[in-house]
């Protein structure tokens, strides 16, 4: 058999080549970096970049991509899905469908080819229909900022004499989902928010207020971050999980993740992991606290989901997962990904989480079991570097689970 890299040259995972996913013949292209160039050069594309991927075995593989000539997708299935793949070719729009490689079962198209974002296929159409006509929507540009195919976009809508909107098109599903749980927070005035300003069932799309600002993970990549502004970060999060105090019950479960579909999708990815992968799931398991407390949550909190205003003060976005849980899963979203290069244990003692957990307490009581939440948010998020479709994701993977399980022994 020929060994293959993955990833696209600097990655440690040595992989059998057409043995990693035999139902799936377009894995090897995909997945490696010089093989998917050469595939979209024979289109006559050339790859710019890989913004972002998903794979579930024996099933499918997506990968978002930046073309020199625009944003696309490719989708590669298993025969069972054919069908799918058929009702992409024929319904995308004219020019939207790129290439079609039949015998890999592999497609190229641009996003209006979507069909499960229906908001896509004419996206200035769906966005003018939030509104009416008396409103005169005056629109001077519509830009893309994040498509996850078959997930989710979000883009910018730029207006004229008026403040930008947040765009974000959803499957029809978790377009309900989305609207329900920024319906949690639209009376909270004690942190800024993105509020709803416009909606369509119809196209499953959200129109929401733009918060001014930076994002506070690139001000933590510039050095921009100080014990000051982390503990502003904390009080505004402990203002949060006060909302909605006296109607916990009320409040739907936050829709968090589950370590055990990050485990399996690693397993399948990197399969000599799988044993010490297992381990550890089992392990966190054992160690389950008793629920602290549930109250509202962000879901998915983390330092690109707070904008940091003009003037220093911290406001959140994304409010897709939001719902009730404990607290301490918020703060440990926050330190598993956004304090600075170490998000290990050592992170929990660096000043900057001191000053978060500061700012939190003295709004409320700081949450127990900070520790274990953080293991399982670092479980939950030990793919990312795959997801992110970083060149060396599985050398990336490897090393977080090796100090993980180093962490937790």
């Amino acid at each position: 058999m020929t060994a293959h890299w993955y990833g696209g040259g600097m990655t440690a995972h040595l992989v059998q080549k057409r043995t990693a996913d035999p139902a799936l013949p377009s894995l090897d292209t995909l997945l490696d970096g010089e093989a998917l160039s050469q595939w979209l050069a024979a289109q006559g594309q050339s790859l710019v970049q890989r913004k972002y991927q998903r794979y579930k075995p024996g099933t499918s593989c997506v990968v978002a991509v930046e073309l020199a000539s625009g944003p696309a997708f490719l989708y590669g299935l298993a025969e069972a899905a054919r069908p799918k793949l058929d009702k992409m070719i024929m319904d995308g729009p004219a020019g939207s469908v790129l290439a079609v490689d039949h015998e890999r079962r592999l497609l190229l198209a641009r996003m209006q080819a979507d069909r499960d974002l229906p908001a896509l296929r004419n996206l200035p159409a769906a966005v003018t229909s939030m509104w009416s006509a008396e409103a005169h929507l005056e629109c001077r540009s519509l830009r893309t900022l994040i498509h996850k195919p078959q997930r989710r976009w979000v883009g910018v809508l730029t207006r004229q004499e008026q403040d930008p909107l947040v765009i974000r098109a959803y499957r029809r599903p978790g377009f309900i989902d989305a609207a329900d749980r920024y319906r949690l927070v639209r009376s909270l005035d004690a942190v800024q928010v993105p509020k709803v300003a416009g909606k369509s069932r119809n196209h499953a799309l959200l129109a929401v207020s733009h918060l001014a600002g930076s994002p506070l993970d690139r001000l933590v990549s510039t050095a921009g971050a100080d014990d000051q502004l982390w503990s502003a970060v904390g009080a505004a999060l402990a203002r949060l999980h006060d909302h909605h105090r006296s109607r916990r019950s009320r409040i739907p479960a936050a829709a968090h993740a589950r370590p055990s579909g990050t485990v399996a999708l690693v397993s399948a990815l990197q399969p000599t992991l799988a044993p010490q992968l297992t381990e550890l799931l089992d392990d966190i398991d054992r160690r389950c606290p008793v629920a602290n407390e549930n109250t509202l949550c962000h879901g998915d909190f983390s330092a690109d989901q707070v904008i940091i205003s003009p003037d220093g003060v911290p406001g959140f976005i994304d409010f897709d997962r939001a719902g009730r849980a404990d607290p301490a899963t918020d703060l440990a979203g926050l330190l598993a990904t956004g304090l600075g290069p170490s998000h290990g244990s050592a992170a929990m003692r660096s000043s900057s989480f001191q000053a978060v957990l500061a700012g939190y307490g003295d709004v409320r009581p700081i949450p127990d079991h900070l520790s274990w939440h953080l293991c399982v948010a670092r479980l939950r998020r030990l793919a990312d570097p795959f997801r992110a479709a970083q060149s060396d994701w599985a050398c990336e993977i490897g090393r977080r689970l090796a100090e993980l399980r180093a962490d937790m022994s």
